[in-house]
């Protein structure tokens, strides 16, 4: 189990990698970025950290 863990850690830390280099390439602060997903800052921040990922954040520009 511990595997599946590291890998689930792996991908939100890629993930907040991603986050943070899109959101620096557009220009958009961590703030402004919480905004447009409606979404707190202190959230905005743990993605960027590989923390934590919500997926209710996607479903949004998701298409049905």
């Amino acid at each position: 189990m511990a595997k599946d863990n590291r890998n689930e850690l792996n991908v939100n830390e890629k993930i907040g990698e991603n986050l943070r280099l899109l959101r620096q390439v557009v220009g958009l602060s961590q703030r402004d970025l919480a905004d447009i997903l409606g979404v707190s800052y202190q959230q905005v921040c743990s993605a960027a950290r590989g923390l934590r990922i919500s997926v209710t954040w996607f479903e949004n520009f998701l298409p049905c």
